[in-house]
């Protein structure tokens, strides 16, 4: 299986979604910072049953470093949304 920098993928995602949330909530994204949301995002990741069905196929067939990024995405997109 390939190694993955899961909080720094969870970082890079964060990252990516957060101009759009930013823009959806300005208000709210006025009051949160983004960087305290890593923690509190990893958390929803080990929560999330996509992410874990994901990951435990990607690894059977040794492909987690590649599918990581975009599931790690769309987890953090919803959870985001879930903050609201």
């Amino acid at each position: 299986m390939n190694t993955i920098d899961l909080k720094e993928e969870v970082r890079r995602a964060l990252s990516r979604e957060w101009p759009a949330f930013a823009a959806a909530h300005p208000h709210l994204a006025n009051v949160v910072d983004e960087t305290l949301l890593l923690e509190p995002a990893m958390k929803a990741l080990d929560e999330d049953d996509e992410f874990q069905q994901t990951m435990r196929a990607a690894a059977e067939i040794g492909a987690a470093g590649e599918v990581v990024a975009g599931v790690v995405s769309r987890v953090i997109n919803k959870w985001l949304l879930q903050l609201i």
